[in-house]
């Protein structure tokens, strides 16, 4: 499988995948603040945005998902949030960004969406208890780090089959698409 970086799209291209991508991350944002968690984890949230930074990362490049990570969280912050959330979204997302960049630079061939979507949530994790360890100046807020890495498991899975589904979609209807112009 070849992504779509792969084959040189054209910046307009990029740039309309880039915003839709990043309209199904804010809406994904959305509908998650509405669902109530049965966790006692203050703030967790199950990361479906997080899909549309694999993807874009998959399908488009990696200088097209760091634009989205930044404008997600910030929007998110806008609409939905607080100053607050949007320093624990930012420490998150750059931890998460991390994360997901060094897989696809050097692991890609070796893990999969999953493997990437489960170390980008305890990434984002980690990244959300080190802002607020700095913000309220105590070390304690670690002490959920077991129960998040946990979550990360789980809700790390979710994403990443949704993302392996989505990717494998798109593969398919790109060969698809190729082979009607093939025969015209």
């Amino acid at each position: 499988m070849t992504s779509s970086r792969d084959k040189g799209i054209s910046s307009p291209a990029k740039l309309s995948r880039t915003a839709m991508l990043l309209g199904a991350a804010l809406m994904l944002s959305y509908l998650e603040s509405l669902i109530p968690l049965p966790l006692p984890l203050p703030g967790f949230k199950l990361g479906l945005a997080n899909i549309a930074l694999i993807i874009c990362f998959e399908q488009i490049s990696p200088l097209s998902a760091l634009f989205l990570q930044i404008l997600r969280i910030s929007i998110s912050a806008l609409l939905f949030g607080s100053p607050t959330s949007l320093w624990f979204s930012l420490a998150g997302g750059a931890a998460s960004y991390i994360v997901v960049a060094l897989f696809y630079a050097f692991l890609r061939k070796y893990v999969s969406e999953l493997g990437i979507s489960i170390a980008s949530a305890a990434m984002h994790n980690m990244g959300q208890l080190a802002a607020a360890a700095i913000i309220f100046s105590s070390a304690a807020v670690f002490n959920y780090l077991p129960w998040l890495l946990f979550a990360s498991i789980i809700f790390g899975s979710i994403t990443g089959i949704i993302c392996r589904l989505v990717n494998k979609a798109v593969y398919e209807a790109e060969n698809r698409r190729k082979t009607v112009i093939e025969k015209i």
